[in-house]
């Protein structure tokens, strides 16, 4: 009895020994897994001020490996260039439907709608030069609605903000919060060439009245276009700086001023004008939007607003 009495305790023994040695090791591992959740957040916290200084470093460099004059350029050479070019060749020869025209472009704000306006100053759809300037004023409103007038058209789960609504707000953070949200939406979806041909069919299908018949070669085309106004549209959301694409809905470009230096005449009133001034008259068509910038400083503070592409809008040389 006394034997099976020792032996018993001897086993309880070792029980509460292996218990007790149990017990430590799993104090250790929850000490362990403290200092390991200590080292992620200090890892954490490191990581997320090397991507701040990163993408601070990376904005800088988009600003200076992409200054002004080069976005001037390349905007005038798609808008002045490919986009007019791919007008002229596929603009409506037929006459247009006045009514249907009219239409679109009022509701697009691509045509004044001034019902009052004399019928000498309003455009008339039957000149053969009407056709071109204003499939090339619907193009353009349509390029700039699709990529450059909110920044995360890439997935349309995402709100649809405008720059504007950053004034007034902690500018500079939300300024940096865009930045990097368009940086990972390019990244993480990263447009197919599917993308882009639906866009090319659904500007055709809104503006079939000022175009020939489609066919596939001139819808390729059209989305080759849009494909090269995105790529531009991106680096410029990953600039820190403010974007403002301005219209019709401007009262200052609601008339044609011809000392104001971001505006001016489109071609065909110029050919038609004779060098007459058209300084005060109502402008009709919108034919290119006024596009604008305004670096954001670290401090929240705004620098002047710098002209990237001018008004080019059409008003009466009669």
């Amino acid at each position: 009895m006394s034997s099976d009495y020792t032996k018993l305790s001897s086993e309880n023994n070792r029980g509460k020994a292996r218990i007790h040695r149990l017990q430590e090791d799993l104090r250790r591992e929850k000490a362990r897994v403290r200092q390991l959740k200590e080292e992620i957040r200090d890892q954490e916290h490191v990581i997320a001020k090397v991507h701040s200084n990163a993408i601070s470093l990376l904005s800088s460099n988009v600003s200076s490996d992409f200054p002004d004059d080069k976005i001037r350029r390349e905007l005038d050479s798609l808008f002045h260039g490919i986009a007019r070019d791919w007008c002229l060749d596929f603009h409506a020869t037929d006459e247009i439907d006045e009514s249907s025209a009219a239409a679109v472009l009022m509701s697009n704000n691509v045509l004044a709608c001034d019902p009052d306006l004399p019928a000498h100053l309003r455009i008339n759809m039957r000149d053969e030069t009407a056709a071109p300037v204003l499939l090339q004023a619907a193009l353009a409103k349509f390029l700039c609605d699709s990529f450059l007038t909110e920044p995360f058209f890439l997935q349309d789960w995402l709100p649809k903000i405008s720059d504007a609504a950053f004034k007034g707000t902690n500018i500079d953070a939300i300024t940096t919060w865009r930045v990097q949200t368009v940086q990972y939406l390019e990244v993480a979806f990263p447009p197919s060439r599917r993308f882009f041909e639906e866009r090319a069919e659904g500007f055709v299908r809104q503006y079939a009245c000022l175009l020939q018949q489609v066919h596939e070669d001139t819808l390729l085309e059209l989305a080759k276009l849009m494909g090269q106004f995105y790529k531009l549209a991106m680096q410029l959301w990953k600039r820190h700086a403010l974007i403002s694409v301005e219209g019709l809905e401007q009262e200052n470009l609601k008339h044609f001023r011809s000392a104001q230096p971001d505006m001016e005449a489109e071609d065909s009133v110029l050919r038609g004008g004779g060098g007459e001034n058209f300084d005060g008259r109502p402008v009709q068509v919108m034919v290119r939007p006024r596009i604008v910038s305004q670096l954001v400083h670290q401090d929240g503070q705004l620098a002047d607003r710098v002209v990237w592409a001018k008004a080019v809008v059409w008003v009466s040389s009669t």
